[in-house]
């Protein structure tokens, strides 16, 4: 199949995509075992569910206003996320935009499956190819621990105030990580909350 995909597709004219039913359809496949998806997309989700619109505004650019541009423009890839975790399912997810692909929707699968993110914007192979056949490989080749989970337990008078990486958090102090990999790396604020 792999090999003959690109013969069977090399005169297709159509720019639509249905990222959402893909991955539906890998999760019906892999939900009873788990273990790590690798998502290469080069053009927004257009059609079925995961759908997005593009968003890109530049008369917002530079004000107040374009936080909004950076935060995901719905629910769908977070919810997916969530039980694509819950299945111990990881995203690792390869993005080689030519145009507008909306990151911050497309980034709630690695965020929340503990995956990685990689993007190569207008990819040429001479200029990107090595960086990555190097990513790819490195994903697909190093050492990896499935269905983990991590609890940091604090002293009184100290509490965790916020967790930072690619992480679903279960509880208020249990991160699930569907593959920890010697990439992943994990931050928390500490707070001093004991009264004197």
């Amino acid at each position: 199949f792999l090999e003959n995909l690109p013969s069977m597709l090399e005169k297709t004219t159509s720019q639509n995509a249905c990222l959402g039913p893909a991955l539906k359809a890998a999760f019906t496949v892999t939900k009873h075992i788990g273990g790590k998806m690798c998502v290469f997309q080069s053009v927004l989700p257009s059609i079925g569910d995961g759908a997005l619109a593009p968003r890109e505004n530049v008369s917002i650019m530079g004000t107040p206003d374009e936080i909004k541009l950076l935060r995901p423009s719905g629910t769908w890839y977070k919810d997916t996320a969530v039980e694509f975790s819950r299945a111990q399912i990881s995203v690792d997810m390869f993005l080689f935009p030519r145009a507008y692909i909306d990151v911050a929707s497309l980034s709630e699968l690695p965020k929340i499956t503990a995956g990685t993110l990689h993007t190569y914007p207008g990819f040429s192979h001479d200029v990107d190819g090595a960086r990555f056949e190097s990513e790819l490989t490195r994903s697909l080749t190093q050492h990896t621990a499935f269905e983990a989970v991590m609890r940091i337990r604090c002293t009184r008078g100290m509490r965790i105030n916020n967790f930072y990486g690619n992480f679903f958090v279960r509880g208020t102090d249990l991160l699930a990580l569907p593959n920890c990999t010697s990439d992943s790396v994990f931050a928390f604020d500490l707070v001093h909350d004991e009264q004197s």
